[in-house]
């Protein structure tokens, strides 16, 4: 005996098409969380490697491009845009040297000085290399380079201010150096990577739930 059965799977179908249109949102929702926490474990890692003067250093590091369900692509780095010149974070992340881009040295402040008085101070705006707006003067047939706050430049040492009235009553405010070694401090691809990895299965198991709830 013969038997001839009809199956009707339109709703099948229909729910599978459903589903499978759920993936790209709840993946979308799952990158932007995973991202935020990835921004908040880096900015946590860098305040626990480096002395973090300024809350603008850890801002940096963000959510550069979010990802959107028609192109599932999202990119956490660090945020080199800034005036005055290049941001020198990203170079900790596998070291190098620090050389001068504005003049032949690099004028590197004193700790203990008026340039900065303790290692976990802003070099105040007042002592800042530039706003010194050292130049240069001839006296006597000699030429000088001078500055405000009674700062001169010893050529090929540092730029030193006068404390006193003797001629031996000076400090040394900046140190001039060729370059300056950057040592690797952060692991940012590595950390990245580790929460990424420990996280974005949790985080798009919720997405895609969520998705699939009532609206």
């Amino acid at each position: 005996m013969a038997l001839s059965v009809d199956v009707d799977i339109s709703k099948a179908v229909q729910v599978a098409s459903t589903v499978l249109k759920k993936i790209p949102y709840a993946t979308n929702t799952a990158l932007t969380a995973v991202g935020k926490e990835i921004v908040e474990a880096e900015r946590a890692d860098l305040k626990a490697r480096f002395q973090v003067r300024k809350q603008f250093i850890l801002n940096r590091v963000r959510i550069l491009q979010y990802s959107r369900a028609n192109n599932l692509t999202m990119i956490v780095g660090i945020d080199g845009n800034v005036q005055g010149g290049k941001l020198l974070l990203p170079s900790f992340e596998d070291g190098g040297t620090k050389t001068p881009t504005g003049g032949p040295e690099l004028a590197v402040p004193i700790t203990g000085t008026a340039a900065r008085p303790s290692f976990s101070d802003n070099i105040p705006r007042s002592m800042l290399y530039k706003v010194l707006q050292i130049t240069r003067t001839s006296s006597s047939g000699a030429v000088q380079f001078k500055g405000k706050k009674r700062t001169f430049v010893i050529d090929g040492v540092g730029v030193f201010q006068r404390t006193g009235p003797k001629r031996e009553e000076i400090t040394l405010l900046y140190k001039f150096e060729a370059s300056s070694p950057i040592r690797q401090r952060m692991r940012f691809r590595e950390l990245a990577k580790e929460v990424f990895a420990n996280r974005f299965k949790a985080l798009w198991n919720q997405a895609f739930t969520a998705e699939l709830g009532p609206r």
